[in-house]
């Protein structure tokens, strides 16, 4: 699609020969069906540790969720809050990386974003009514890069349209739940 320019060795923190060798990859991967199987596959292991914490194993990665009430804050943000702070996530690598490969430096990014839960106390068990996950999340992406606003606009509107998070939670996900008693 697009046509990384190999002039620069590196752009927006990346080293472009490692992307592209990256990217070459998975094409390659994408072209065996097995192997583009496992490609598209994520995996996670959560293990309780005690109150209403739990620790999650994912990829080369570990962190712990803090569900925990009272008036004191939660040790580490909950598990709502992960999910709004991975979305922010995805959309601002998402945007470096299609700014990349069009050749566009950025010289900084953030997104803020703010989700309204249905119904917190659905998931306390204290309602009955409505839901308790997210009825609205909203965000702002603030950018300052060398580009015009309307290439930057576009380059925003690409990358909601790519991004897993946002297509995940746009649309409506099977879940498959299963319980194994040990």
């Amino acid at each position: 699609m697009y046509q990384i320019s190999y002039s620069m060795a590196e752009l927006n923190g990346i080293e472009l020969n490692i992307l592209k060798e990256g990217l070459d990859a998975v094409k390659e991967q994408m072209r065996d069906p097995e192997r583009n199987r496992r490609l598209n596959m994520r995996r996670a292991r959560v293990s309780w540790v005690g109150g209403l914490k739990a620790r999650v194993k994912t990829g080369n990665g570990v962190f712990t969720v803090d569900e925990s009430l009272g008036p004191e804050p939660s040790e580490t943000p909950t598990a709502v809050e992960y999910l709004l702070g991975t979305l922010g996530a995805c959309i601002v690598i998402g945007f470096v990386y299609l700014a990349t490969i069009r050749g566009i430096r950025i010289h900084n990014i953030e997104t803020s974003l703010e989700g309204e839960l249905d119904n917190i106390g659905t998931f306390l068990a204290l309602s009955d009514s409505g839901h308790s996950g997210y009825k609205r999340i909203s965000l702002t992406l603030y950018v300052d890069a060398d580009a015009e606003e309307e290439k930057l606009k576009e380059i925003f509107r690409e990358t909601l349209k790519r991004s897993p998070l946002v297509n995940t939670l746009r649309n409506i996900v099977e879940l498959e739940g299963n319980i194994k008693v040990v």
